[in-house]
């Protein structure tokens, strides 16, 4: 965990405060998470979660086709406008007599939408950014499922050993390589070393 303190990539989360300190990073929010809100809001009758919705999800279908977008790009205005009708919409904060104002569920998600929508929109403008933080759920559940079926490791020593080797076959994974072959020509004595290795992103859970 210490290493993002000075991690200078994109990390890719749901929005979680904690987060936000990690300065020296830039952030993108996960679609898929801003999109299950956006579907509460819209089963609860908010009439802007809908076009919002519309808009995320129309972007991520233009990515998957390649298609270019820019912060020139007509959506971007569109995101703007629907922001702002759903401020409008929105009840404002109610004071309390202590702690935070007040906030309904549209309200709290029209100003993080307003406050963060470079991040909102980050995989739309940038090409190497994923639409969701799902890889680090598929990364975690090798450990999950090795915790149920061992019950649990016996030593620190031997989780860090897991977590390591495990951390080289999903790296090969993603980049192309054959588990099998590349295990097997370590064990042979040779070594191995990433030649394409771009570690530009970091996927939060």
């Amino acid at each position: 965990m210490a290493a993002l303190f000075t991690y200078v990539g994109t990390l890719i989360h749901d929005c979680f405060g904690s987060y936000w300190g990690l300065t020296k990073a830039k952030h993108a929010l996960c679609g898929p998470h801003l999109l299950r809100e956006l579907t509460g809001l819209v089963e609860a009758g908010s009439p802007r979660a809908g076009q919002m919705h519309t808009l995320i999800l129309g972007l991520y279908q233009a990515k998957l086709a390649a298609k270019p977008f820019s912060s020139r790009h007509k959506a971007w205005r569109t995101y703007d406008e629907i922001c702002q009708l759903a401020d409008d919409y929105e009840p404002p904060p109610e004071p309390r007599p202590r702690g935070k104002y007040k906030r309904t569920k549209g309200r709290n998600l029209a100003e993080r939408l307003i406050k963060y929508k470079t991040e909102v929109l980050r995989f739309a403008l940038e090409p190497n950014i994923p639409f969701s933080n799902n890889q680090a759920e598929r990364d975690i559940r090798p450990v999950k499922g090795k915790q149920k079926v061992a019950g649990c490791f016996r030593t620190v020593q031997g989780a860090m050993r897991y977590a390591r080797l495990q951390s080289i076959f999903s790296s090969w994974r993603k980049q192309g390589y054959s588990t099998f072959i590349e295990l097997k020509a370590i064990l042979d004595g040779n070594s191995f070393q990433f030649m394409d290795y771009l570690t530009k992103i970091v996927i939060m859970e």
